[in-house]
Formats: C-alpha cells, sequence, structure tokens
C-alpha cells in the first residue's frame, strides 16, 4: 500500500534555490502518493493538493539547517502535513520503544502498518501507534478512499463472474452456473454493505488539524 522511498535512486539537480523545486523529484519517488497516508493525489485533485513536508520540521530551531536537505523532504497530501506540523515528540531511535516519527526514507512503511478488514489502519509498535493517533490516518476521507480502491480493484472480477454465469447458465439446474449465481450474489452483498457503511467525509476545521 505505501511506496517504499528510495532517495539514493533520485537524479537531483545540482543545486536549487528553494526547497519547492524539489516537488517534482518527490513526487515521482512517492508514486504520487501522501507517504504517511499513502492517498494517491488523484483523490485530492492532483499535485496541488500536496506539500513538500519537512520530516524533521524547519520551524524547529535545531533542523532549520535542514530546509534543503532533500533526504528530510517529502511528498505529503495537505492535510497530513497539517496534521503533523511542527510536532516531533523525539528523534528515532532502532528499538521502537518511544513515541516518534518512522522515518520513510530509512524503512519501509509497510513493515510498520497494515490495512484491516475494515480498511481502517493499523500500527504494531508504539511509534506507528503513535503516527496513527497524530496523523489522524483512519480519518473518513482516508477509509473512504481506500474501499473505494478496494471496489475498483474487485469490479473486473465482479464482471468476469456474470460473463461466466450468462455463458454457464444455459440450464438453471447446472451446478457450475449455481455456483457461480451464488458467487455474484455475494460480491453484490459485499459491495452494498461497503457502500452502505461510508462514513461522512465532511473537511475538518482548522481547529481540528492544529492540535
Amino acid at each position: 500500500m505505501w511506496e517504499v522511498i528510495e532517495k539514493h535512486k533520485t537524479a537531483l539537480p545540482e543545486s536549487v534555490s528553494a526547497y519547492r523545486e524539489y516537488k517534482p523529484y518527490l513526487r515521482e519517488e512517492a508514486n504520487k502518493k501522501c507517504v504517511y497516508c499513502a492517498i494517491n493525489e488523484s483523490y485530492l485533485g492532483g499535485a496541488d493538493s500536496f506539500h513538500v513536508e519537512h520530516f524533521r520540521p524547519k520551524s524547529l530551531d535545531s533542523f532549520k539547517h535542514l530546509i534543503k536537505e532533500y533526504s528530510n523532504l517529502f511528498y505529503t497530501c495537505a492535510i497530513c502535513n497539517r496534521f503533523k506540523s511542527n510536532d516531533w515528540p523525539a528523534d528515532p531511535n532502532e528499538r521502537f520503544d518511544i513515541p516518534f516519527y518512522i522515518d520513510p526514507n530509512l524503512n519501509n512503511y509497510n513493515d510498520f502498518f497494515k490495512l484491516s478488514a475494515d480498511y481502517t489502519i493499523l500500527g504494531n509498535n508504539i511509534p506507528a501507534l503513535y503516527m496513527i493517533e497524530r496523523i489522524n490516518l483512519n480519518r473518513p476521507q482516508l477509509i473512504n478512499a481506500r474501499r473505494e480502491t478496494f471496489l475498483r480493484k474487485a469490479f473486473p472480477s465482479i464482471y468476469q463472474i456474470f460473463n461466466d454465469l450468462l455463458n454457464d447458465l444455459v440450464d438453471l439446474n447446472d451446478e457450475r452456473g449455481k455456483e457461480l449465481l451464488k458467487e455474484a450474489l455475494e460480491l453484490i452483498q459485499k459491495i452494498m454493505n461497503l457502500w452502505s457503511s461510508e462514513k461522512d467525509s465532511s473537511q475538518y476545521e482548522p481547529d481540528e488539524i492544529k492540535r
């Protein structure tokens, strides 16, 4: 679900005048997804809805020297960026035993986060759980987007089942036809359940984001 960020493979210009000039490179290495919530930019209106995120916040005096350091920059959606803001509970450690932000340049987020059956994100250690809470990785908009992604992927198999059903259901007593019909009805029911469980995805107020 998450992209593995491999900054060493990115060919960068020799120099830039501002960190924002790195945005096209960050966008490509992230495969047009937010490095934190993994939402594709297409769900939020494209690249204009994404920011250049400073992993170690540029507003903190101890990190001001990293303002144009490429290894500290990532492609994130505006909401994740605002939830994170200048929060920095602690520097990362190898024990993963305290709250901190897991560096996506050094770690594969797929090893720390898991998508559950109800399309919420689960974490397997203290930093991952902290990030889920702080960045609100289970906000309704994201759950709806994950559900829609599943539905889009399911449509080809649904079409194939119905196509097989039409081809095989010449005789209503045909056992294969009955089995296909059962599978099709189960898929339809699952899709109806998913749509009926869609959560309210109203936008957050500014005071809800900057906490």
